[in-house]
């Protein structure tokens, strides 16, 4: 509202401006205090206040920047200048990445936009593009431009009533006499002119004949002349015949002195004739003027009623339009209020649906840690029960073979089985008591006691197979567990000494009252895989994410994320590769003295093409070439330089 520009500029300012549109002026820091409570109280979120005496007197303004096609009142002039002193207005995106400054923003008058990181903000354009800036001061404009119409359709009204009267004191028929009259004065003209033109014709050829005669004399005298200069060797023979021809020559120029002078005369006279014509033909081209001009005069005053009559109806028709526009602009502000509202309650629900699903995707997580730790014992499982199977089958195998070899007969081919009321002892003692019958009947197999020890030795591999493997288990699990909680230690005092760190690198590039903190998932289970929340707000800014900050805030934060990281275990030497790159000249002069503080204990080395940082430094390196193929290091120690 208190802001306004002409209409080629109203798109390009409300592009420039941003989020700043939402922001509310407020004469003094008690006044935003105060409003910011009544937020609280009644709980319809945050508002950005700007205090006007917060304010410097003056900012630093380029001189073509879009802040010069902007009014306001004088005490918006130092808002004005912080916002839009910087903000240049191009034809077009190339112009504005290739004239843009450095440290400006570019903006065209469709409103896209070239921030100072080289960010380019386009898109397609919105149908009240442009209608936000200055809504107040384009009503009271309207409110003008109708009453200006109004004056102008009284005044129309007053000149079609003069108009009127002048059209009916207008007589016809009188107007016809005239023309009449006019008419029978041309035709005599007309007729005048005709014989005048026949005399003129007449003299016209006199004149030719002359011409022609004077010719002929001009030419017998150049061709005596040459033969005079041909017979100059016998002049004294031919001295009379020269003076007869001289003779001759004064009585042909008597002659033709008297026809110029005749033609002198006669062409006095065609001029006259001529000027007589032009006369005649001229009156009647007035009168044929004359007459055109009242038949065009009567037919223009009755197209001037015509449009006269239309203008009016267009201009209330144009009352009527501005008059709809402005109730529908009061009611598009009503409805957009309603939305704003609708949209605030939306937002409050979206969070709080958005609390609940955080906590439904915890337990989610929890439980998929639990599946997996579920999945990992079922897995041990199956590799011993697939351990076991393979001794069965083992012993199964060796069990067929010593039935073969020692009754002949393979275990397909068994098809009964113990009897439910028979005992397993028993059924031994019987089979026991058959072998020695068995034995007693036949020879003694020699081989059993061996295949007895080698299935003894096989057994007892197994069976210390399996105890070194319940040891190597438990051992792995004690030093997994030693590992983790050796690990989760390291990282509690790592990410303490980091969070300490973070928190005074960020002050010293930002103001000693900025808040900033890094935060664990203290719900996690595993704190080596808990999320980490990085909060920075700067002076002033209040950003529910970090990547609400600005390009310049995004860069300070990252370095300060860094260095806290570096300095848990700092090194002598420290290489930075075009860090200073998105920065400004008032963050790069923060950056410097970040790095001058932590100079004592580490030496840096800088890779910039940024000059201000290349003054900060005591010794810079340059790469020159001079010879193709030979590169050359350069170095200077920048306080002899000052020095010398």
């Amino acid at each position: 509202n208190i802001f306004s520009t002409s209409e080629a500029y109203a798109v390009a300012l409300e592009a420039a401006l941003g989020h700043a549109l939402n922001f509310v002026v407020v004469e003094t820091l008690k006044d935003a205090k105060r409003a910011a409570k009544l937020l609280k109280k009644d709980e319809q979120g945050q508002a950005t206040f700007v205090p006007l005496n917060q304010l410097a007197g003056e900012y630093k303004s380029h001189k073509n920047a879009l802040a010069h096609q902007v009014e306001s009142d004088k005490k918006y002039r130092p808002l004005k200048q912080l916002l839009l002193g910087q903000v240049l207005v191009f034809d077009s995106v190339e112009d504005a990445y290739e004239k843009r400054e450095k440290g400006t923003v570019g903006v065209t008058a469709e409103g896209e936009m070239v921030t100072g990181q080289q960010f380019l903000q386009s898109g397609s354009k919105g149908k009240n593009a442009g209608m936000r800036v200055g809504l107040k001061d384009k009503i009271e404009k309207l409110h003008e431009q109708a009453s200006a119409l109004q004056k102008e359709i009284e005044q129309h009204d007053s000149e079609l009533e003069k108009i009127q009267e002048s059209y009916q004191q207008i007589n016809p028929e009188k107007l016809e006499a005239g023309l009449r009259e006019c008419r029978k004065e041309v035709r005599s003209k007309e007729d005048r002119f005709s014989s005048l033109a026949s005399k003129i014709q007449i003299y016209q050829d006199n004149i030719e004949e002359l011409a022609k005669r004077a010719e002929t004399i001009r030419e017998s005298n150049d061709t005596s002349r040459e033969e005079l200069e041909k017979l100059e060797p016998r002049k004294k023979e031919l001295e009379e015949t020269l003076e007869t021809l001289s003779r001759q020559q004064t009585q042909k120029k008597d002659t033709l002195e008297e026809l110029e002078e005749e033609r002198s005369i006669a062409q006095s006279r065609f001029n006259d004739a001529r000027l007589k014509h032009q006369n005649l033909k001229n009156k009647v081209e007035n009168n044929e003027r004359d007459i055109k001009r009242a038949e065009s005069g009567i037919q223009n005053l009755k197209e001037r009623i015509r449009l006269r009559t239309a203008k009016l109806e267009d201009a209330k028709e144009k009352i009527k339009r501005y008059k709809s526009t402005i109730e529908q602009i009061e009611d598009t502000l009503e409805e957009d209020k309603e939305k704003k509202r609708e949209a605030d309650k939306k937002l409050e629900a979206a969070e709080e649906a958005s609390g609940k699903q955080r906590g439904k995707i915890n337990e989610v997580e929890k439980e998929l840690k639990e599946v997996r730790r579920q999945k990992e014992v079922n897995m041990e499982l199956v590799h011993h029960l697939s351990m076991a199977k393979e001794k069965f089958e083992m012993q199964a195998s060796n069990i067929s073979d010593h039935v073969w070899e020692t009754y002949e007969t393979l275990m397909d081919q068994i098809e009964a089985s113990l009897p439910d009321d028979k005992d397993p002892d028993e059924a031994k003692e019987r089979i026991a008591w058959l072998r020695q019958k068995l034995n007693k009947i036949g020879e003694v197999n020699a081989l059993a006691i061996k295949e007895f020890e080698e299935e003894k030795e096989r057994l007892d591999f197994y069976e210390e197979q399996i105890a070194d493997l319940d040891k190597a288990r438990r051992e792995l699990q004690e030093t997994i567990d030693e590992i983790n909680k050796t690990a989760t230690e390291r990282f509690n005092n790592s990410f303490r000494k980091i969070r300490s760190n973070f928190k005074d690198v960020f002050h010293t590039l930002f103001n000693e009252d900025d808040f900033c903190d890094l935060t664990i998932d203290e719900e996690a289970e595993d704190p080596l895989e808990a999320k980490i929340e990085i909060e920075a707000n700067p002076k002033g800014k209040r950003p529910s994410t970090i990547n609400q900050l600005s390009g310049g805030e995004k860069t300070l934060t990252a370095i300060a994320l860094l260095f806290a990281i570096y300095l848990v275990k700092p090194s002598p030497f420290c290489v930075l590769d075009e860090v200073d790159a998105p920065l400004d000249d008032a963050n790069i002069e923060r950056f410097s003295n970040m790095i001058k503080r932590f100079s004592q204990d580490t030496q840096f080395i800088i890779i910039t093409h940024n000059k201000k940082t290349m003054s900060k430094a005591e010794m810079m390196y340059g790469v020159t070439m001079p010879e193709t193929g030979i590169s050359r290091l350069v170095g200077v120690k920048l306080d002899e330089v000052a020095e010398a």
